[in-house]
């Protein structure tokens, strides 16, 4: 089992999407993740932030193994009442993905444990 975590600043989050805009989210965010993004979460910047920290820990928990070109392809999609959905488009499935999200005013911070 390998372990991911990321905390980030919304703040930071916020300067790169004011000066970047939708540049700044195609780094990161998949198609589905740019539509909630626009429709559902009106631009949210934690909703930004949370992806960030999701994406991130991936990363670390994938200990380098894997491109962040890879690791963005993951969809992190929030649903009524229920724990965010991780799926990519290899792994529809992803039940080897566990994901704990959390935002705060300031910050948001994603754990990701890996079943190897």
């Amino acid at each position: 089992m390998q372990i991911g975590l990321d905390l980030v600043e919304n703040q930071r989050i916020a300067a790169a999407y004011e000066k970047h805009g939708e540049r700044f989210c195609r780094r990161f965010l998949s198609d589905k993740e740019m539509q909630q993004f626009y429709s559902d979460y009106q631009e949210s910047i934690s909703y930004l932030a949370s992806r960030w920290a999701a994406k991130e820990a991936l990363y670390k928990a994938y200990q380098g193994k894997k491109s962040w070109t890879w690791v963005c392809q993951f969809s992190v999609l929030a649903q009524k009442e229920q724990p965010p959905r991780i799926s990519h488009p290899d792994f529809p499935r992803c039940d080897f993905i566990s994901l704990s999200l959390s935002h705060e005013k300031n910050m948001a911070i994603c754990m990701v444990l890996l079943q190897t």
